[in-house]
């Protein structure tokens, strides 16, 4: 029960947006970060899916890099996130399978900001 509460406690402060998610691509959890990145606070975040959070015309790329893991437990891609902010911020998606129907999703606003600079 420790360990899994001091990996809560890592989660929740990483410098990366961590977003927890289903098969369906319902959201699950996610930190503080993600939500900062994606425009949406929790619990609102756990009411949504990714296609809530993608900007229309990405969605096809970032349905396709996720049905990648049905063959491999990894997959990435770059894509726009916050269709609910004035400027999405374009990230990179992570995208690692946990258990059968859990995948984490790591984002970085770092790579968001240099992207919305150029």
């Amino acid at each position: 029960m420790e360990t899994k509460n001091t990996l809560k406690q890592y989660l929740e402060q990483a410098p990366y947006g961590v977003l927890v998610v289903d098969k369906a691509c319902n959201i699950v959890s996610s930190n503080r970060e993600a939500q900062f990145i994606t425009g949406v606070r929790d619990p609102e975040h756990r009411a949504l899916t990714l296609h809530d959070l993608i900007v229309e015309q990405d969605i096809e790329q970032a349905c396709a890099c996720f049905n990648q893991l049905e063959d491999r437990n990894y997959a990435s891609t770059i894509v726009p996130f916050g269709k609910r902010l004035k400027n999405p911020r374009t990230v990179s998606m992570k995208m690692v399978r946990i258990t059968e129907d859990r995948h984490v999703i790591f984002t970085n606003r770092h790579y968001a900001a240099k992207r919305e600079i150029a």
